[in-house]
């Protein structure tokens, strides 16, 4: 018997079929994740520094307005308005009297162009209308200075004050420069005793 004939099916098929090379193979794309530095979170401790500096600019801010505070000690007195009245009545005397000027020059022109004396005269009698009444204050007030400032001394001396005024000094000196100086020297006087009564006081 003659041997069958070989089977060539098997080799063609493995003769058809391409051999796979890895080299050939496709390979899926592989994305690449860049970190950028700059675009990293912000670390744990910076909230934390943020938050203590915010505390501290709060404290600070605080302790600041805190000192700025002036102290204010209570004094059962309002005699301290006829010690300012004293600068405010020679302040109007000034002004007053730069006012009467002009306003007596005024008058003199109108009588020039034609006034016939009447604008001089009208101006005549308001200034003397306003000397009487600044004489009158002044008189007033040469009694309540003093006075006033004797007793707002000793207001403050009996009060929780650090600062003690003698009052009896006060007196004389405030009836001294109202006699020998018209006033000149009580504004000065006043306007001393009104800076230390708020240093030590908180008013005015």
């Amino acid at each position: 018997m003659s041997p069958p004939p070989a089977d060539d099916s098997g080799d063609d098929q493995r003769t058809d079929t391409p051999d796979s090379d890895p080299e050939d193979a496709i390979e899926p794309p592989t994305h690449t994740v860049e970190t950028n530095p700059t675009t990293q979170p912000p670390a744990a401790s910076e909230p934390a520094e943020s938050t203590s500096s915010a505390s501290r600019e709060l404290s600070t801010d605080t302790t600041a307005s805190t000192t700025e505070v002036e102290p204010t000690v209570a004094v059962n007195s309002n005699w301290w308005y006829a010690v300012a009245a004293v600068p405010l009545y020679v302040l109007v005397g000034i002004v007053g009297g730069v006012f009467a000027f002009v306003l007596f020059l005024f008058g003199i022109a109108i009588d020039v162009g034609g006034g016939m004396g009447v604008a001089t005269g009208l101006v005549v009698v308001l200034l003397a209308l306003g000397v009487i009444g600044y004489t009158l204050a002044g008189l007033a007030l040469s009694v309540l200075f003093p006075v006033g400032i004797y007793l707002d001394a000793k207001a403050v001396t009996a009060s929780d004050s650090s600062w003690e005024p003698d009052a009896v000094l006060y007196l004389l000196v405030g009836a001294a420069s109202v006699v020998l100086s018209a006033f000149t020297l009580s504004a000065v006087v006043a306007l001393y005793y009104l800076y230390r009564r708020n240093q030590a006081v908180g008013v005015p």
